[in-house]
Formats: structure tokens, C-alpha cells, sequence
């Protein structure tokens, strides 16, 4: 039997390698004879550097950029082999880079991003993958457009350094100093989401309680927006605010399509092609995958749904497990995920299961693997 394990990062407590890690112990031990092969995943947003990195060789390029709150952090983003950038922004313009007390979309900025993609620039890299899940920002990629040279001016002709809650002030944008190597370069965001960057379905609308937007503050980012996406288009001569993906990364993706002519593509169907999947999964007789907790929201672009599409068609029967079963998990049988595989032991807190994750993943594989072994006694 051949296994390929295949699983997510558990977030907020094990890393996508450390879940393959436990997972193919314990494969081992109760299938001895068994080859297993270990190709840790992500969707586009938070790991997926680490997974494409170690899947394809490179190097990490470590520098000092701005977090979301403009304070100077230590960062990084890789340098493939083959010369293409892989940005994680996260690693500078996340939630997690956040307390959940600072968390206010009205202060944060995609400031450091912009300085990662300029650093690379710098180097003369030419093809870039960016990935834009879990920022913590709402500034419709202004943040990171100022680092790369763009200037952004009030009514008084003075120069603002945008963030979420002053683009209403902008009147002006002068795009004239960008970074020359952008027009050049080549960029895929991974991104999973169609939103616009305005209305009901839009980036602030959607995606910005989750930053820590409030209902006092939300109307006031969306009319900063609303005005910014304005001012774009007084200054290109098109309205980008509409267009599929605008709304990713708080309007990050807006940025990238009307300044960078930036193209989109899924988040894990990208990542299970950079990594070896798609060739593997033709050859395996099971595939173990997870994700730190299974709801209705696993069948749009995330982890499960993309290996399940994969799976499916082959008949290649996948197991998932997972931190926690959230409304709507049974869906994620449709998409060709065949079982499901809590790891929580009775009653216990969030926290408590985040400390004991190691423990409790370990002990739900090996029952796991126990069961799988009775088809030979049956």
C-alpha cells in the first residue's frame, strides 16, 4: 500500500509539517511494509511559502519590514530555484502578527508586503507568486503601493501614508516613481476569493470583522473605499473596483490588478501542482489530509476541497482529520473526502486542545490506523 499524506497547517498549534510529521509515525508503525510519502499543503494563505519552498528548494531572504501597525518586524520570503519569489503576506501584513486587541482595520497597512516585493525587485526577480490569506488590512493595497513608490496626496498637496482609515483623504495619486522593475515583473496572487472591492459582497463588507472592524467603523471603511477605488480610476482611466479578486487581502488584490496587471489563481490548486501532488496522488492506494477545523467553508478553496477534487475522480479514498467539526462539515463529503477524523477527546476547551494537539492527533491516528488494519482479519 502506498500512502500519501497531505494535510494542512492545524492553526494555532502545529505546523502542516509537523501534522505530516504525526501522522506518517504513526502510519508506520502500523503499516510497516507500506510506502508513505509526506507532501505538506496549504491553500494560499498562511504556510504556503514553507510548503512551495520545501517542495521546490530555494532559499529564505530574511529583512526588516513594517507590520501592520508600522512597527519593524523580522520577516522573509523565499527565492525559488528556478528565481521566482514566493510572498507570504502574512509574514508581514497578517492577523497573526497582531494581538486580538490591536486588531483595527482602520490603523493597519500592507506597508511591509510592499517592502518584501520591492526587496525582490531589488534583486531584479522578474516572476512573482504572492499569496493574500489572512491579512489583517483594509487599505485596498495602498500600504504596499506607497513602498513600491507610488505617492499619495491629500487636497493639501502633502503627502499621506495611507492605511484604512484615511483613504478618503486622498485626492491625488502619482504613480510616476513606482519601482521600475514592475513593469516587467510578473504576478500571481493565489487567492481563493471572487469579491469586489466595494458592496455588500465586498472587501470591507466581508472580510473586515474579521480584522476587527466594529458596525461603527465598518461604514467609514467602506466609504474611504469607496473613495480610493475613485481616485484609481481618475488616475489609470479605469474602474478596477468591480473585477473579480479586487476584494482579496482588503483590496490587495484591487492594488495588484490596476498597478500591476497582476493575474489570479487558485491558492491550493497552485500549491498542489508546485509540490509534487498531482503527479503522486496517480500512484497511491489512500490519502491523509486536515485542517485545524472542518466546516461549510472547507468546500471553497481550502485544502480539503482541493484534494477531494483530485481524489474523487481517481477513486483514491482520503481520510481527514481535524482539531474540530464546525456547522455545516458533512458537506465536505460531496467534494470527495470519504472520512472524518475529530482528534478532541470528551469535553475540553479550545485551549486545551490546542496544548494537547500533538497528543491528541498522535492517539486519533493510531485508532485510526487500528481500524484500517481489521480488513485484513474481516
Amino acid at each position: 500500500m502506498k500512502i500519501l499524506i497531505a494535510p494542512d497547517s492545524f492553526k494555532g498549534s502545529l505546523s502542516a509539517k509537523e501534522v505530516s510529521r504525526i501522522l506518517s509515525e504513526r502510519a508506520k508503525a502500523h503499516f510497516p511494509e507500506s510506502e508513505i510519502l509526506s507532501l505538506p499543503v496549504a491553500d494560499g494563505g498562511e504556510g504556503t511559502l514553507d510548503c512551495i519552498l520545501d517542495a521546490r528548494g530555494g532559499k529564505r531572504i530574511s529583512l526588516r519590514v513594517s507590520d501592520p501597525l508600522g512597527r519593524k518586524i523580522q520577516s522573509e520570503y523565499a527565492l525559488l530555484s528556478d528565481g521566482t519569489a514566493v510572498i507570504e503576506m502574512a509574514k508581514a501584513s497578517g492577523l497573526p502578527l497582531l494581538t486580538k486587541e490591536e486588531r483595527d482595520p482602520l490603523n493597519t497597512s500592507t506597508h511591509g508586503t510592499g517592502e518584501l516585493i520591492a526587496d525582490a525587485l531589488n534583486r531584479g526577480v522578474e516572476n512573482f507568486i504572492l499569496t493574500v490569506g489572512g491579512s489583517a488590512t483594509n487599505d485596498g493595497g495602498a500600504g504596499a503601493l506607497e513602498a513600491l513608490g507610488v505617492i499619495f496626496l491629500d487636497e493639501k498637496g502633502k503627502t499621506i501614508h495611507p492605511k484604512g482609515g484615511n483613504l478618503s483623504l486622498i485626492q491625488q495619486i502619482d504613480p510616476s516613481s513606482i519601482h521600475p522593475g514592475i513593469r516587467n515583473a510578473k504576478i500571481t496572487l493565489l487567492c481563493d476569493v471572487d469579491n469586489p472591492l466595494t458592496g455588500e459582497n465586498g472587501a470591507t463588507a466581508v472580510f473586515g470583522p474579521q480584522k476587527g472592524g466594529t458596525k461603527e467603523t465598518l461604514p467609514l471603511l467602506e466609504e474611504g473605499m469607496i473613495h480610493y477605488a475613485k481616485t484609481v480610476y481618475k488616475t489609470l482611466g479605469k474602474d478596477y473596483s468591480q473585477k473579480r479578486g479586487a476584494g482579496a487581502a482588503g483590496g490587495l488584490g484591487f492594488a495588484a490588478l490596476a498597478f500591476f496587471d497582476a493575474a489570479f489563481a487558485s491558492g491550493i490548486q497552485t500549491v498542489l501542482s508546485m509540490t509534487g501532488f498531482l503527479k503522486e496522488v496517480q500512484t497511491v492506494d489512500l490519502v491523509l489530509t486536515g485542517e485545524g477545523k472542518i466546516d461549510g467553508q472547507s468546500v471553497f478553496g481550502k485544502v480539503l476541497s482541493g484534494i477531494g477534487s483530485v481524489c474523487a475522480p481517481l477513486s483514491v479514498p482520503v481520510i481527514a482529520f481535524t482539531g474540530a467539526l464546525g456547522e455545516g462539515w458533512e458537506s465536505v463529503y460531496a467534494i470527495g473526502i470519504d472520512a472524518l477524523v475529530p482528534i478532541s477527546q470528551g469535553p475540553m476547551s479550545l485551549e486545551e486542545s490546542i496544548c494537547q494537539s500533538e497528543r491528541l492527533l498522535s492517539e486519533a491516528a493510531d485508532r485510526t490506523f487500528r481500524l484500517l488494519t481489521l480488513k485484513k482479519r474481516i
